[in-house]
């Protein structure tokens, strides 16, 4: 009966709401890219709930959520920290590893007030993360990145992609294919890759305090530094050393016999002096994830997730200029062997974030009550 249910009111929404979305489409389509239907956000909302209610129906006691580690991979943002959610489980100890894969297409060409931004090719990155609780209280985590920009080989693809959700194409038609061009030019300064390049990324370093907890409720207080093992020459890091400050919240939310997991990631972030742009860029940012999904202890589970970030730098541009809006969404899969995720990401504010990314992340954790 459960089941029926679901299925009904998927089809209910449906049948009911897909003007609303065909709406929100063609309005991208005809250059109305500033305004987001209000009833969109509404239905979007509605989706993801009925999409948690219908999957938790293989849920079970879970003790922690794995968020969707994904971030916003444009070239100039993707150098400076970005902190994450960490899931550890309460009242145990132990370490945990992780190694992920994500890929970000760009096809971006802006111009305004004596500044040209380029984008056009894409940017792979795989890490490898570690997180170890010798305490109670405490968590102690690293992670390290490799990344790899080359020409558009997915351009392909995600035209497909476009054609298929209705989503705005942006520059992406007017751009060459496998191109790679990552370029800002200012009266001052000039930034540029027009050549594939890899290489290792900046180290983050952490600490996280468990300020209290509860049945249903954790609150963590998060301190990272980067460290500048990168090359901006490589967009493989910022040259400075960045510090974050954030506060993690995380709640049960019990919905008749089904469980999912609310969790709130918001803070501040300090930048260190990146060279070449440092004129440019903002030394302080803000930034807020919101992540909610089901929790079963086995079994496939959606997750979904928005990610909201401060202007990264003073331009003129809207790309730099402007705070960015994204949405993730994918799916959790929880063996004894340990927790594989995937995941596709989109930007919601149009051209504020790569319009496109992939994410796999497997992660083994190793915790003892």
């Amino acid at each position: 009966m459960t089941r029926w249910c679901n299925l009904s009111a998927v089809k209910k929404f449906n049948n009911k709401n897909i003007v609303c979305v065909r709406r929100f489409t063609d309005r991208f389509r005809h250059g109305d890219e500033t305004a987001i239907d209000g009833c969109l956000v509404q239905r979007l909302v509605l989706l993801g709930s009925l999409l948690l209610v219908t999957a938790t129906s293989i849920a079970d006691e879970a003790d922690a959520m794995l968020p969707l580690n994904m971030g916003n991979r444009s070239p100039f943002v993707a150098v400076f920290i970005a902190p994450q959610l960490i899931a550890i489980p309460p009242h145990t100890s132990g370490h945990q590893w992780s190694i992920s894969l994500d890929g970000a297409s760009h096809s971006l060409i802006e111009t305004q007030a004596n500044q040209n931004l380029a984008l056009d090719g894409e940017t792979w990155r795989a890490e490898l993360a570690w997180s170890y609780r010798p305490a109670t209280r405490w968590v102690l985590h690293a992670s390290i990145p490799w990344l790899s920009h080359s020409g558009g080989r997915l351009d392909p693809f995600i035209d497909q992609w476009h054609e298929l959700t209705g989503l705005p194409d942006g520059e992406r038609p007017g751009q060459p294919r496998n191109g790679l061009e990552f370029t800002l030019q200012t009266p001052n300064e000039t930034l540029r890759l027009g050549s594939a390049a890899n290489g290792p990324g900046d180290l983050t370093l952490g600490a996280m305090y468990q300020w209290s907890t509860s049945a249903s409720s954790q609150t963590w207080i998060h301190a990272d530094v980067k460290l500048p093992t990168g090359s901006i020459s490589k967009f493989t890091g910022s040259d400075g050393t960045d510090i974050a400050l954030s506060l993690e919240h995380r709640r049960i939310l019990v919905i008749g016999r089904h469980r999912t997991e609310l969790a709130l990631l918001t803070g501040f972030i300090r930048t260190g002096s990146m060279g070449k742009l440092e004129r440019l860029q903002k030394p302080q940012q803000t930034f807020a994830t919101v992540h909610f999904g089901a929790t079963p202890a086995s079994g496939l589970a959606p997750e979904l997730q928005l990610r909201w970030r401060s202007a990264t730098y003073t331009s003129a541009t809207d790309h730099l200029g402007e705070p960015s809006l994204a949405i993730d969404g994918g799916l959790r899969w929880q063996t004894r062997q340990g927790v594989f995720q995937a995941g596709i990401s989109e930007d919601i504010k149009v051209d504020s974030a790569p319009d496109v990314g992939f994410y796999l992340r497997f992660t083994r954790p190793h915790f003892s009550k």
